[in-house]
């Protein structure tokens, strides 16, 4: 690309994006640094899980979520993230965890979505497609694409005692995904 037309892009994207002046700082006490971590966790679990207890009086679909699925990082504690329902109907549901509470199941605006449904899901192809081995003897479907001009979410599927659930998270990868399906598989 010319070096012209990179500045400009630079010069747009800062003029029609709020970028924030600084980033927040890094800090230097490790153990503190993680203690907020899993307390930032704990609440958006705790969030969720309030969620989940609504979306259980409206659907048949048995509720399928982690125990755990944030891939915190500093940058991402920082961040408020907001457990959505979506879609809770006797025959499916969706929840998403979206950067507002407005999202709307918005691609822009969520961060994961797991949702459970009493008839197939929709099985487009991606880049990527591999059959995957997850916990209690299940197999999964894995797609994703390959990053281009954004990164796309990962999506993971799976049937359970004669339900569909799927799983669908940005930048994650597969055996992230993974762990993360069969800690939903293994909840109670």
């Amino acid at each position: 690309m010319n070096s012209k037309w990179l500045k400009l892009a630079v010069i747009v994207a800062v003029q029609f994006y709020e970028f924030p002046a600084a980033l927040p700082a890094v800090s230097e006490d490790a153990g503190a640094n993680k203690e907020s971590i899993a307390d930032k966790q704990q609440q958006i679990m705790d969030k969720l899980g309030s969620v989940a207890a609504k979306v259980r009086k409206l659907s048949v679909v048995p509720v399928r979520l982690p125990s755990s699925f944030l891939n915190m990082n500093d940058e991402l504690k920082e961040l408020a993230l907001y457990p959505v329902i979506v879609h809770a109907e006797r025959s499916r549901y969706e929840i998403d965890i979206a950067y507002t509470t407005d999202c709307g199941g918005a691609y822009a605006c969520t961060y994961a979505r797991f949702g459970g449904s009493d008839a197939p899901y929709q099985s487009p192809k991606g880049d990527i497609n591999l059959r995957v081995i997850l916990a209690a003897g299940l197999t999964g479907d894995f797609v994703a694409d390959k990053c281009r001009l954004n990164c796309g979410e990962g999506v993971l599927k799976w049937t359970q005692g004669g339900f569909y659930y799927e799983l669908a998270m940005k930048a994650f990868s597969q055996r992230e995904m993974v762990e993360i399906a069969n800690s939903a598989i293994s909840a109670p």
